[in-house]
């Protein structure tokens, strides 16, 4: 144990980011009041005094336990107070509001979105003010970063999540401090002058916009464009849906991302053109100079989060080399971690800061046990060092990928020994061709150049899905089965440095029962299901089997409409939105065990009638019918004491097509008839396991 636990006495950092960490999280999960952690606090500081001032070699570790509790409660407190910023909207109200953009607009299907933040407001919506909400506009005003806007907008609580396994926006927009929405019409801006803001942001925003300008000025496709933009300023409007899923097959993601990838990249090149300076006195003048190109970067890509994040923890890197040629690089990740989390604390909820941290960690630690079987040669050693590399990322960031994104590569190496190399090269250019772009004949050449590396890279990636089972999907994980993963890895490195045969027992073990845990899930899932969907507006009853899946809509729109539906199917084995039979209400259906026709529907057993324009005139029974469930959408032209006359519904499904007055009159008459009655507008989507 000895062995194991003194190396920690070298990482201070390490042990101050634990406890901050560790309160910041039970403060999100348990979501106490600050004033709940006082009497830790209290024992913290009573350990720091008493370690403080015993000067016993034995008991040196209470200093230590006292400084982790003291952060404990600091970071709960820190959170504590943050969620007590929450804003109370009960429904959505119609509003004036002035509105400051505090972000470059970007398009969406069906207009711009942006995020605001509220200066002047009703007294009714007091609680707004000094707030952020994501705001949408299908107005032709554009703004800009920093503009004063007077709206007429509906403004209403973020949502949270109304179908299974949906996103849930409500918790990812509170972590960045926004909790409502503002939904502008048409014809509904008025931009009333400039407010005030940060002179350094201000101007990124603007060179960000001018790159985005800059990039749709050029001759670039649609598809070349689309990649062009993510990888320079980590904006995906221009993305295609299918390019972007194809990137996300092979795992490929984290090239899109503006990350601390492309900051790792421009870091090496800086590196390798600066390799003259290796005098110690002239040495600072080289990290100065990678410094600021680094930072210079940042601006360009408008200080994306992810961008700045990797950027603080290279300058915390480069900075612990000029002070002190004895540095520990664990120490210094730690601080920059540290730093982050004093901005926002909800970063520890971030998929993006979790997935930068833990692939730097892995690299760290797995890396250098990989190097030593490296050739000599130095070609040879180059492409070693990127499949090293890449494992060795890959080690401590899988739990994550496997938790977040339910699937994991089995290409990945390919996948960055081809993409990585053309990707870099593309940044590379981009970057000179915006430096060059009043040149309008250095531009000629360079967009030719980059036009044909954007295609190859297009080209390669859709070859690279291609590939038979490429990946492995439909793997899900809990948080603790996650936290798992990385404590068997954790184990397996100190193996591989102590050479204990315990701990590789011990981390094969939790491996495999991980492993058991998730496969047998999987198989507990196999079931035959019928869901009632929370979609505004419209209907989608989807009916899933082993054979199948069907949809009964009120119109088969574009898939991109039923994206929403695209993590349960996943779940449930049932494929992806693309493999959903879509049919009319009106339709007939037989497919496995689901017969659809005229509204009438069997299914595993149940009988479930769905009344239409159709069904409504061929029901004529003299004794009430008794089904299963009744689903009422907005193509139902019953009322319900009529319904109830020749039907015995054991329940009643409202969908959220129906409008707020027959939503009303269908509780009040399930309530008369004793019928149990669902809202899925109130409650989200309908479930029944069969």
């Amino acid at each position: 144990m000895r062995q194991l636990i003194e190396p920690l006495r070298v990482l201070p950092l390490l042990k101050i980011v634990v406890g901050f960490s560790l309160g910041v999280a039970i403060s999100v999960e348990v979501g106490f009041g600050w004033y709940y952690y006082l009497p830790i606090l209290l024992l913290g500081v009573l350990f720091l005094i008493w370690g403080y001032s015993n000067q016993k070699y034995s008991e040196r570790w209470l200093f230590g336990l006292g400084v982790m509790l003291f952060l404990f409660c600091t970071g709960a407190s820190y959170v504590a107070g943050i969620r007590n910023l929450n804003v109370d909207l009960p429904k959505p109200e119609k509003a004036f509001l002035t509105l400051q953009v505090d972000d470059n607009p970007i398009k969406t299907r069906y207009g711009y979105r942006w995020t605001s933040v509220v200066i002047q407001a009703s007294d009714s919506l007091k609680g707004v003010l000094g707030s952020k909400c994501a705001t949408f506009s299908r107005d032709s005003i554009l703004p800009n970063y920093g503009d004063l806007l007077h709206v007429r907008c509906l403004i209403s609580a973020v949502e949270p999540p109304k179908n299974p396994y949906e996103f849930n926006f409500k918790e990812y927009y509170s972590h960045q401090g926004i909790f409502s929405v503002a939904s502008i019409g048409k014809g509904g801006i008025h931009t009333v002058g400039k407010g005030r803001s940060f002179f350094l942001v201000r101007w990124a925003k603007a060179i960000q916009k001018y790159t985005l300008e800059t990039f749709q000025r050029a001759s670039f496709a649609k598809d070349e464009l689309g990649i062009l933009v993510a990888l320079m300023i980590g904006d995906k409007q221009f993305l295609d849906g299918d390019l972007k899923s194809s990137y996300a097959n092979i795992g490929a993601m984290h090239i899109l991302a503006v990350s601390g990838m492309h900051v790792a990249l421009i870091y090496g090149v800086l590196v390798v053109l600066l390799f003259f300076m290796k005098d110690r006195r002239i040495l600072w003048v080289r990290s100065v100079a990678i410094l600021c190109a680094l930072w210079l970067y940042a601006f360009v890509a408008g200080f994306s989060p992810s961008i700045v994040r990797a950027t603080i923890m290279f300058t915390f890197i480069l900075v612990g080399k000029l002070i002190n040629r004895d540095y520990n690089i664990y120490n210094l990740v730690a601080a920059s971690f540290l730093v982050l989390l004093l901005v926002n604390p909800f970063f520890l909820y971030d998929v993006g800061f979790l997935l930068s941290y833990a692939a730097v960690i892995s690299i760290l630690l797995f890396y250098k046990p990989l190097s030593i079987y490296a050739p000599h040669n130095k070609v040879a050693r180059w492409f070693y060092d990127l499949v090293a590399v890449s494992i060795a990322a890959q080690i401590l960031t899988m739990p994550l990928v496997l938790y977040y994104f339910h699937q994991f590569p089995l290409i990945f190496l390919l996948t960055n020994i081809v993409l990585i190399p053309l990707t870099s090269l593309i940044i590379y250019m981009a970057l000179v061709y915006l430096a060059i772009s009043w040149w309008s004949l250095g531009c000629y050449y360079l967009d030719v150049a980059l036009n044909w590396l954007l295609r190859i890279t297009n080209i390669a990636t859709l070859h690279l899905e291609g590939i038979p089972n490429a990946i492995i999907s439909g793997i899900y994980l809990n948080r603790w089965q996650m936290l798992a993963l990385f404590a068997a890895f954790v184990l397996f490195y100190i193996f591989m440095i102590y050479r204990k045969a315990l701990l590789l027992i011990i981390s094969l073990s939790v491996i495999l029962v991980v492993a058991c845990k998730s496969f047998w899930g999987q198989l507990d899932s196999c079931k035959n299901r019928l869901v009632v969907y929370s979609q505004r507006g419209g209907t989608s009853i989807l009916f899933g089997q082993g054979q199948g899946a069907i949809c009964l809509c009120d119109s088969v729109r574009d898939r991109y409409s039923y994206k929403f539906m695209e993590p349960s199917l996943v779940r449930w084995g049932l494929g992806g939105v693309g493999d959903v039979r879509f049919c009319k209400m009106n339709d007939a259906v037989r497919l496995g065990g689901v017969d659809i026709k005229d509204g009438w529907c069997s299914f595993n057993s149940k009988f479930i009638f769905i009344p239409h324009r159709l069904a409504s005139s061929r029901i004529g029974a003299k004794e009430r019918v008794v089904v299963d469930l009744v689903i009422i959408t907005k193509k139902c032209r019953w009322k319900p004491e009529t319904l109830f006359k020749v039907l015995a519904p054991k329940v009643v499904v409202v969908d959220e097509s129906v409008s707020n007055y027959w939503e009303k009159k269908w509780d009040e008459g399930c309530d008369e008839a004793n019928v149990p009655f669902y809202s899925v507008r109130a409650s989200g989507a309908y479930r029944l396991d069969m």
